[in-house]
């Protein structure tokens, strides 16, 4: 029999970030457990059990007030996973946390409706030669937008806090 009461998911892929409505969903949902009782506790876990852990549980520490800044928690974090200290050094995934941060700063734990933004250019500085950039704007699982992608192109990944396709 399973000593596990209350099982919930918030799941999102890996090297990626989740919709900042997860992580406030994440930390309500075990905020209201950890509650609930002096004797329940909190396992987070995915596939790796780094990375994408590491985002959540340092969002839920500073949710919980353990932690005043981002990087306190992600350091916490880091010293107690990993003897690298290593766990959550993904700049998007940290991005997060502090995009997390700044919402419980500055609205109470609550989430903003998106706000319509316009992407009116970009440069690239010092680009070398052989590079052939190329760009694709997504809402998490949706493309909006893609250009013409060279086969050999890596991807390089940046997020917008609240972005939502209007």
């Amino acid at each position: 029999m399973s000593h596990f009461v209350q099982v919930a998911s918030f799941p999102f892929d890996d090297h990626n970030c989740p919709p900042i409505q997860i992580i406030i969903s994440f930390c309500k949902s075990a905020y209201s457990w950890l509650k609930e009782d002096i004797e329940n506790v909190v396992v987070v876990h995915c596939k790796a059990g780094m990375a994408r852990t590491g985002l959540m549980i340092s969002s839920l520490l500073l949710y919980l007030k353990f932690f005043p800044t981002t990087e306190e928690s992600i350091d916490y974090y880091n010293q107690k996973r990993c003897f690298d200290s290593k766990g959550l050094v993904l700049p998007s995934q940290i991005r997060y946390v502090k995009y997390f941060e700044r919402i419980l700063t500055y609205f109470n734990g609550e989430n903003q409706p998106g706000r319509r933004c316009m992407l009116r250019g970009f440069r690239l500085h010092k680009c070398l030669c052989w590079i052939r950039p190329s760009i694709t704007i997504s809402n998490h699982n949706s493309v909006l937008f893609s250009t013409k992608k060279h086969p050999r192109t890596k991807d390089l990944s940046v997020g917008v806090l609240g972005s939502q396709k209007q």
